[in-house]
């Protein structure tokens, strides 16, 4: 059996000296349950991936058994829309802090992105760096 990657594999790395907990993924009108990492432990890297199928032309997503690899791989390319990943998480005082990861995710890119925390400021925002395009196999 063969799997077909339907977005980007997330990793998020935790450079701080704290764990982190709850952090959430999500796109622009995304209409499955959010991407959730549980816990981060500090020094570690944790990997999800977030699915944009919600891209897909309505037809395929109703009728998914109807169509073949073929016409399943056409809707990527022929499908120009773009959408905004968000990672999000819930500070001390249990409020959301949103940022914006990438503004323009495109349909069809499974590429993997790596989101490095680097800092939790007093108020529980977050720093970090993005890497589009991130290779695991190579030292970045």
């Amino acid at each position: 059996m063969s799997a077909i990657q339907m977005g980007p594999i997330l990793y998020v790395e935790n450079k701080t000296n704290e764990d982190l907990e709850n952090i959430f993924f999500t796109l622009d009108d995304y209409h499955k349950m959010d991407t959730r990492i549980k816990k981060i432990k500090s020094g570690q890297t944790n990997t999800t991936s977030i699915c944009n199928r919600t891209f897909f032309n309505k037809s395929i997503l109703k009728n998914p058994s109807k169509f073949g690899f073929e016409e399943f791989k056409k809707c990527y390319q022929n499908n120009n829309e773009t959408k905004t990943l968000y990672l999000y998480h819930y500070d001390k005082n249990n409020e959301k802090r949103q940022y914006i990861v990438c503004d323009k995710l495109h349909s069809n890119d499974f590429t993997n992105i790596k989101v490095a925390v680097s800092k939790v400021n007093t108020d529980g925002s977050l720093v970090f760096d993005v890497i589009l395009n991130y290779d695991p196999l190579k030292t970045h």
